[in-house]
């Protein structure tokens, strides 16, 4: 018989699953698959009984999961998409800073929590391959093109103004040839996001 896959989840995560089937805020698959928790070993702690699985703690509560998250999906929007190796130093960090006891070495976690983590979140983000836009131009809206068209109307009419009546004295000139967003790395972003962007580079 091939071995059952053992469930990582947080204590927390138990905690707030069992209150909410309590509290009948959710029924019991609902909460465990919000929680990301086993339902049997959901089943047990609602009832009483003590599960035989072991618990294995995530690197961070929930709570630090959810700003974690959050500061990821406010990265990806402003046009910084962070890379899984740029997460791992940042749980690496918090974790350092906090004295957290992990078995991971040099208290930095590895592909496996990385993963986890992932699919504790599944619903939030995902990796993505971002445009290769700097962070400026991602964040370009319209309105702020057409400010920006305003303000150079009046800057050109204020130094001569006749030119904008003869266009075959303006020349248009662009970045093509200058690289502003390097090779670029697969990010995490809010699930669903239509434009992804990152000023994240090959080292």
């Amino acid at each position: 018989m091939a071995p059952t896959k053992r469930m990582l989840y947080s204590e927390e995560a138990m905690e707030a699953a069992v209150k909410a089937v309590t509290e009948r805020k959710k029924g019991m698959r609902e909460a465990a698959r919000h929680y990301g928790v086993p339902d049997s070993t959901l089943r047990d702690r609602i009832k009483g009984r003590k599960s035989m699985r072991k618990i294995q703690r995530t690197a961070l509560t929930s709570a630090n999961e959810s700003r974690l998250v959050s500061w990821l999906e406010e990265s990806a929007r402003r046009g910084f998409g962070r890379t899984k190796d740029q997460v791992l130093n940042s749980v690496q960090e918090v974790i350092r800073d906090n004295n957290v006891p992990t078995p991971f070495k040099e208290g930095q976690p590895g592909d496996k929590w990385f993963q986890g983590f992932l699919k504790r979140h599944s619903k939030s983000l995902s990796i993505r391959t971002p445009q290769a836009l700097g962070s400026q131009r991602a964040a370009v809206t319209g309105g702020k093109i057409r400010g920006w068209f305003r303000t150079a109307h009046a800057e050109i009419t204020k130094e001569n103004p006749d030119v904008l009546n003869h266009p075959e004295r303006i020349f248009n000139c662009d970045e093509s040839r200058f690289q502003l967003a390097g090779g670029l790395v697969k990010v995490l972003a809010p699930k669903g996001d239509k434009r992804v962007s990152s000023d994240a580079r090959h080292a």
